[in-house]
């Protein structure tokens, strides 16, 4: 919302998550009996679809969210953060996709 600062532009903003929240990641070294941090990751990419109105151009907004302009591909699974999904703003919208991994010190 800092970027864009329209709110008007904003039709909808949705987050994806996989199916499965957190797993604990297999690196070696990391999680074994006796270390001292878990380290755990989301399965698949995060994912957030920003969705502009016909009068906002998203394109000029992708580079400052570090995203892409495409059709909002939905899983099923997307929470509405702001707004409700409209098809209608087809490509006009931003996808911001990237893993998330967490590290946790078990100190």
């Amino acid at each position: 919302m800092k970027q864009v600062k329209d709110k008007e532009a904003i039709v909808y903003i949705m987050a994806t998550l996989g199916k499965t929240l957190w797993v604990v990641d297999d690196v070696e070294g990391i999680n074994a009996p006796g270390k001292p941090e878990l380290l755990v990751r989301i399965p698949s990419d995060f994912v957030i679809n920003i969705g502009f109105a016909d009068d906002a151009d998203g394109s000029k907004f992708s580079r400052k969210l570090d995203g892409m302009m495409n059709d909002a591909l939905l899983s099923g699974k997307e929470t509405a953060v702001v707004g409700e999904y409209d098809k209608l703003v087809g490509s006009n919208n931003i996808e911001i996709r990237s893993s998330v991994f967490l590290t946790i010190d078990a100190k």
